[in-house]
């Protein structure tokens, strides 16, 4: 079908998520998570801070320094 990756690009579509996968699992928490919740889940700030519970400026802050590392 149309837009299906070759297999040489599957391949590295699939290498690059388990490049990524890898280096979310090597960050410290609380940062993992939040990193987890928001790209994986798919979540809001304001949903991952209710869930967490904690303030949306924690979240936003735990987000921030995840993507620095």
């Amino acid at each position: 079908p149309e837009g299906t990756p070759d297999a040489s690009e599957a391949a590295q579509r699939l290498d690059l998520a388990q490049r990524l996968a890898a280096e979310v699992a090597r960050l410290g928490e609380p940062y993992r998570t939040a990193i987890y919740l928001r790209y994986h889940e798919g979540l809001a700030p304001t949903q991952m801070a209710e869930r967490l519970g904690v303030p949306v400026k924690t979240v936003k802050t735990r987000l921030a320094r995840a993507l620095e590392e």
